[in-house]
């Protein structure tokens, strides 16, 4: 296992910033979380938080999830204004294997501007050139159509269907597709 070490000013896109929560997020975060698209579509396990477990998870479990390199929590930024547009996780870290998979939700007004293709593609390749991993993977709910198109903007490619492979919001299972990016493939 090895840490996750983000550079000092983050990892810098085109349109968006990627770096670690502040504390002063909590409250958007908490809010963001009941956005319909983002919990029908997203599993956030902390979902149902409040803004002081979030302020501590910020402050303190996510902090050492990433110096373990076992989970990475990030804030999406806009590259000029700062403002919070979004989140990129990246888990189920296999170190040995050279793999790990990532999740993400983009805020309802930053939707349709390229700010998750963005985010998704920066750290794919931070996680290619610095971890040194070899394949990146995401699921998505095979209704989920905005979120493949922003995979594909990141250079990932539909690998296949994981039948009956999540739950949905309102109870359902719902079947998957499963997307990857291999660090080679340009």
């Amino acid at each position: 296992m090895s840490a996750i070490e983000l550079p000092a000013d983050g990892l810098v896109g085109e349109r968006v910033v990627i770096r670690p929560y502040r504390r002063e997020d909590a409250a958007l975060l908490v809010a963001e979380v009941g956005d319909p698209a983002v919990a029908r579509y997203a599993a956030v396990p902390w979902a149902k938080a409040s803004r002081a477990e979030l302020e501590e998870r910020i402050e303190t479990t996510w902090p050492a999830w990433m110096a373990e390199g076992r989970v990475a929590n990030l804030s999406i930024r806009d590259l000029g204004s700062d403002e919070l547009l979004g989140h990129l996780v990246a888990f189920g870290f296999d170190w040995a294997a050279g793999r790990a998979e990532v999740g993400y939700w983009v805020r309802a007004g930053a939707r349709g501007r390229g700010v998750g293709s963005d985010a998704v593609a920066r750290f794919s390749r931070y996680a290619f050139e610095e971890l040194g991993f070899v394949r990146l993977q995401a699921a998505t709910d095979v209704e989920n159509v905005a979120s493949q198109r922003l995979l594909e903007r990141a250079g990932f490619r539909q690998e296949g269907v994981m039948r009956s492979y999540g739950v949905r919001d309102d109870g359902t299972r719902a079947d998957f597709f499963l997307y990857s990016r291999i660090r080679d493939e340009r």
